[in-house]
């Protein structure tokens, strides 16, 4: 189905975290029970960037919302590493 391809094809891009999960829920919402949490993780992870996905791999979590918590962290600590070296320290 078309909703099936949008969750598929779902990139987080330049969206924020929050934004990205609220899009990847509600799409997995409409959808209703299409795959297990294992299938789901890995499905929301992949959408991450790749620089977030990085930060989260090695911590394997079990759920989307555990995965949420994590991006939000590992894009909170890019976001200030960024900051930092846009001001030169």
């Amino acid at each position: 189905t078309n909703l099936f391809k949008r969750l598929y094809y779902l990139r987080q891009k330049e969206m924020s975290v929050k934004e990205y999960t609220e899009e990847f829920y509600r799409l997995t919402i409409r959808l209703g029970h299409i795959e297990d949490d294992a299938e789901k993780v890995a499905r929301y992870l992949n959408g991450l960037r790749l620089t977030i996905q990085d930060e989260i791999d090695i911590l394997m979590p079990k759920s989307v919302e555990e995965a949420y918590r994590v991006a939000l962290r590992a894009e909170e600590k890019l976001s200030r590493r960024y900051d930092q070296i846009s001001r030169g320290r």
